[in-house]
């Protein structure tokens, strides 16, 4: 099957919130579908009239979360439901195993007892994606009232081969807008110029893409959903999902509001929301009839000040990115 992806090449720091307060020591490792999302839908509003775009613009499309590209090498999620036991020589590398290369991966969608040992270097070692080197840096935070300097420690991801290696991400869109491919590179190429993730008034999380089509050879006989980017089901698609059977994680979601339409809601926080982490397989009692949602995050305007009411939705993007696995 073809899908088309974007290779994001970053020029400058990324630093990802964890949406967390005074969490700049910590950055988070991936990033996730609904940052993207967010990401680009903010972009379209900075240059777009809302009349000018699609009415079902956010629903038009979807994005998996970013994975590492080495070259023409890409690295897809490891299924939670590949859960291989090498031993106890061996069970420590098999813990480091997040990213799995195209090949594997594809062999591994169809076939659930695919030999883990495929995996190993020269040196029985299970070899992982290195695109961003993590380096600390102090910064001084000054206060407004009485010029007190309080120091503290930020966490970047620098770029390890400039040019060669990056994140990409997937994109499936339903043919609605004819324009979406020169959009989204529109869309793209401004947002790599101002930047994704935090501090990007510095110049971090700076970037230039490239459209590619790519083959994925997926399972014809597939028996339950692969989720490659974050996903929150809606209340009728919850009866679709057989837990019991299925392998996944949690991760909450939250943050701050950032809105070109309203520039007094940048310091408010966005409503909490838990979601299923990429990676996440789901047996299903219908065949992949999985779609999520998206959310309105905004905050409650009951607590918030009279000044700084929201007049507008957040969207919080909990659509699946989803491909057929065999488990």
């Amino acid at each position: 099957m073809t899908f088309d992806i974007y290779k994001l090449y970053f020029q400058t720091p990324l630093h990802l919130s964890r949406g967390k307060l005074n969490t700049y020591s910590d950055s988070d490792d991936t990033l996730h579908s609904d940052t993207i999302k967010s990401a680009l839908y903010a972009t379209a509003l900075s240059i777009y009239e809302k009349a000018e775009l699609p009415d079902n613009f956010l629903n038009c499309f979807r994005v998996s979360s970013a994975f590492p590209f080495e070259g023409d090498l890409l690295w897809f999620p490891r299924p939670m439901s590949y859960q291989p036991d090498p031993g106890a020589a061996l069970r420590k590398e098999i813990k480091k195993l997040d990213f799995l290369p195209q090949p594997f991966f594809e062999e591994l969608l169809g076939n659930p007892k695919c030999n883990w040992k495929k995996l190993l270097d020269e040196n029985d070692k299970i070899r992982q994606p290195k695109v961003f080197e993590e380096y600390m840096t102090q910064r001084v935070q000054i206060e407004q009232e009485d010029a007190r300097s309080t120091p503290f420690y930020i966490v970047k991801h620098y770029p390890s081969k400039l040019g060669e290696n990056g994140l990409y991400f997937m994109v499936k869109h339903d043919g609605s807008d004819p324009h979406f491919l020169p959009r989204m590179n529109g869309l793209l190429k401004l947002l790599g110029e101002n930047g994704i993730g935090l501090q990007r008034g510095l110049g971090n999380g700076q970037f230039v893409h490239r459209h590619q089509r790519i083959e994925l050879a997926l399972p014809a006989d597939g028996n339950a959903a692969l989720s490659l980017s974050l996903y929150s089901p809606g209340e009728t698609e919850l009866p679709l999902l057989d837990l019991t059977k299925s392998c996944y994680q949690f991760i909450q979601r939250g943050g701050w509001i950032s809105s070109p339409e309203n520039e007094a809601a940048i310091s408010l926080r966005k409503k909490g929301l838990y979601m299923f982490t990429e990676g996440s397989v789901f047996k299903t009692t219908e065949a992949l009839e999985l779609n999520g949602r998206i959310v309105d995050v905004a905050p409650d305007n009951t607590v918030l000040p009279v000044n700084s009411q929201m007049e507008h939705e957040i969207w919080r993007d909990g659509s699946i990115f989803l491909l057929p696995i065999k488990i």
